[in-house]
């Protein structure tokens, strides 16, 4: 997601800007002649952002210029580049850091700005509410993704499964990894990243929802992590595990 950064008691600065809007260029102005913006963006998205900034300096005087950023370490630079007052123009990190930002006041305010660019009826609306705060716009998206599961085909081959039906249940998930293994004992019929930040939720919280469960609750004194698709999934990690 993009959003627009201002440090704090320091408003001689050049505010910075959430990198999704790459016409943030018009948030510098009087100035005649061409400017090199810097973007931070995490590892895990920099090479999307480098695409897009390639395009972009080929086609405007003004220049963006990339710095990535571990992705664990992003709010901690951020945080520290608050206090010294050398900020990046544009920010490029995760849509879970917005509203803490926002209500901090390190972003800028980009209502009026992504209002007049016409892409943003482009950009769907739930990025636009992810970016609002008190009925302002602080940022937009910027590089979206998708949580997805691979499946190697001549694997599920050589375990005597279709490598055209993947499995399409959490019950028919774990009875293809344990064929897979049984077929071969050096392989693992199931995979998934648990070390880095945000890999757990992001791996099993899909597989719950599409699976008829509730994360988050409802209101204050409903219940969060309800519905059999929360036990569904873990008792199929645990089996697997």
């Amino acid at each position: 997601m993009a959003t627009g950064r201002k440090p704090m008691h320091m408003p001689s600065l050049r505010q910075a800007i959430f990198a999704a809007a790459l016409t943030s260029v018009a948030l510098v102005p009087g100035t005649a002649f061409a400017e090199t913006l810097s973007l931070w963006a995490r590892s895990s998205s920099s090479t999307a952002a480098q695409h897009m900034i390639d395009l972009w300096n080929a086609s405007h005087d003004d220049k963006i210029e990339l710095t990535t950023i571990t992705d664990n370490q992003m709010v901690t630079k951020l945080a520290t580049s608050v206090q010294s007052g050398d900020v990046p123009d544009l920010i490029s990190f995760d849509l879970i850091f917005m509203p803490d930002f926002m209500k901090a006041g390190f972003l800028t305010d980009l209502t009026d700005t992504l209002g007049a660019d016409p892409n943003q009826a482009k950009v769907a609306q739930a990025f636009r509410d992810l970016a609002t705060y008190d009925g302002r716009l602080y940022g937009t998206g910027f590089t979206p993704d998708v949580s997805i599961l691979l499946y190697n085909k001549d694997i599920f081959a050589k375990a005597g499964l279709d490598p055209e039906k993947p499995p399409t249940t959490i019950a028919e998930l774990q009875d293809y990894a344990n064929k897979i293994h049984a077929a071969d004992p050096s392989l693992y019929g199931y995979y998934f990243s648990g070390s880095c930040g945000g890999c757990n939720i992001f791996t099993q919280a899909p597989m719950m929802w599409g699976s008829g469960a509730t994360l988050l609750p409802t209101s204050g004194d409903a219940p969060a992590l309800d519905g059999p698709g929360v036990k569904e999934v873990l008792t199929m990690l645990k089996n697997l595990w």
